[in-house]
């Protein structure tokens, strides 16, 4: 699930890697795919037995968790976006849009764990023949929680779905025809942002509003999706578009205490034993007392273009960046270990990578940067195993 959780906190209940051993297994999405658009933007979702990745080609792929043995491929029609799948009851969920040069239409899909075949489909009521800045930038990902699917649309509402029927059980209009991002689910509540500027919190067994609060347009740190709104324990953490982390009551939409970094960009936060970690633009990694707001350690990271989400286990913390996945210890933030790409899959050993290795050389020297551009996308912690797509093309497996 993105985030994790249905509460997006990036938190995976495991003990993590604190001493990386090496590949446990890798997967490489087909040469068509990777010619082309390489694994920018993999969606990973896993259980103990089964591995669910998606790539920028519309491929979703169900793989063992032990072997990453492919057992299915699932082919989506004319899609290339962000998929970050949902794995509960042995279902895959998934939100996508099909386009086309007439219409874009946004779908609900659930498909087998084990033998990749659609189960249902809910299509996402949608008036949308262009399209705008803000669809554009949303992208939203379901949410699971007690059998019922929670998913945002590009026409400002927000549906609650039964999990094992398709069938609609609630839907709630914003109060602009703006999209939404993917929504997190905990406490009886619903909180999701929506490009009209606010964040809503909606009942979870009504689908009616219970407060919402302004944050301006989606703040976004470069090279990552929208922010989405977190929820742990009594509390909705939230960044507004003045760059400023809050954390509000969950039942009355105080304001508890709110963090900036010179009004430096900030990514998605994630907790864990009592520490949010949240990263700035400036490079620069935080872990801050959750009830307080209160610095615990900072890290300096090298100077990267890009770094992905945090991921978060009950004893480290992960990052993606360029060349390379990065761990931290959670509760001293000391640097404990990184995972570089391997010289034989580097772009200049792969004919079918010349292409885009070319590129992101030239992109290089116009941005003067000296890291290279090839990037870790946002890790999966699961049985002591790290799932993380590169934009090699490759999917590793790591313990």
């Amino acid at each position: 699930m993105y985030r994790a959780n249905s509460q997006r906190t990036g938190y995976y209940k495991t003990s993590g890697i604190k001493q990386l051993n090496g590949i446990k297994w890798k997967f490489k999405q087909s040469t068509a795919i990777s010619s082309w658009i390489p694994g920018w933007n993999w969606g990973i979702a896993t259980n103990n037995n089964m591995v669910c990745v998606s790539n920028p080609g519309g491929n979703i792929y169900g793989l063992s968790s032990q072997t990453g043995e492919q057992h299915w491929m699932y082919k989506l029609e004319k899609s290339n976006e962000p998929i970050y799948p949902v794995i509960a009851n042995n279902t895959i969920y998934l939100s996508y849009r099909r386009l086309d040069y007439s219409a874009i239409d946004e779908y609900l899909l659930a498909i087998d764990l084990y033998s990749g075949r659609k189960k249902w489909e809910f299509k996402l009521p949608l008036d949308l023949k262009t399209f705008t800045f803000d669809y554009a930038l949303t992208s939203s990902s379901p949410a699971f929680f007690n059998d019922v699917i929670y998913i945002g649309g590009g026409n400002g509402c927000l549906y609650a779905i039964d999990a094992f029927s398709g069938n609609l059980i609630w839907s709630f209009k914003t109060t602009k025809n703006k999209p939404l991002t993917a929504p997190a689910v905990g406490k009886n509540i619903v909180a999701v942002y929506s490009s009209d500027g606010n964040l809503y919190i909606v009942d979870i067994l009504s689908g009616e509003q219970k407060w919402k609060f302004e944050i301006g347009s989606l703040p976004s740190l470069s090279n990552s999706l929208p922010m989405v709104p977190m929820i742990d324990e009594e509390k909705i953490y939230v960044i507004d578009d003045d760059n400023i982390l809050h954390a509000l009551d969950i039942q009355t939409s105080q304001s508890l205490w709110s963090f900036t970094v010179n009004n430096q960009p900030l990514t998605i936060p994630a907790i864990s034993q009592g520490i949010l970690c949240v990263g700035s633009k400036d490079n620069i990694l935080y872990g801050l007392n959750a009830n307080s707001a209160q610095q615990i350690w900072k890290f300096k990271l090298n100077e990267f273009l890009y770094w992905s989400n945090l991921a978060v286990d009950n004893q480290s913390l992960y990052i993606g960046t360029q060349g390379s996945l990065q761990a931290l210890d959670l509760l001293t933030g000391e640097h404990l270990w990184q995972f570089d790409i391997p010289l034989q899959e580097r772009w200049f050993f792969d004919s079918q990578m010349l292409l885009y290795g070319l590129l992101n050389q030239m992109i290089k020297i116009v941005a003067g940067s000296t890291k290279d551009l090839e990037t870790f996308t946002e890790p999966v912690v699961s049985n002591n195993t790290i799932y993380v797509g590169c934009s090699n093309g490759y999917l590793y497996a790591l313990n």
